[in-house]
């Protein structure tokens, strides 16, 4: 047995990933082009992240040889 733990959220948990599994085998694509779209959103983020820290150590280290 659980305890303490309220079963409710553990019941909506269980049937939400439930339901979750069974789209992603019936309709592999409702779940993979959200999940594509996600993907490309955090590597375009990180990507303008990178870009804008190394303009940002670049232009600390000129202005250090000065």
């Amino acid at each position: 047995m659980l305890g303490d733990t309220a079963t409710g959220p553990l019941l909506g948990g269980a049937a939400l990933l439930l339901v979750l599994a069974i789209v992603a085998i019936l309709w592999p694509a409702v779940i993979a082009w959200p999940l594509g779209l996600l993907a490309a959103w955090f590597a375009l983020n990180l990507g303008i992240r990178l870009w804008r820290q190394h303009r940002r150590n670049r232009r600390r280290h000129v202005g250090e040889a000065d």
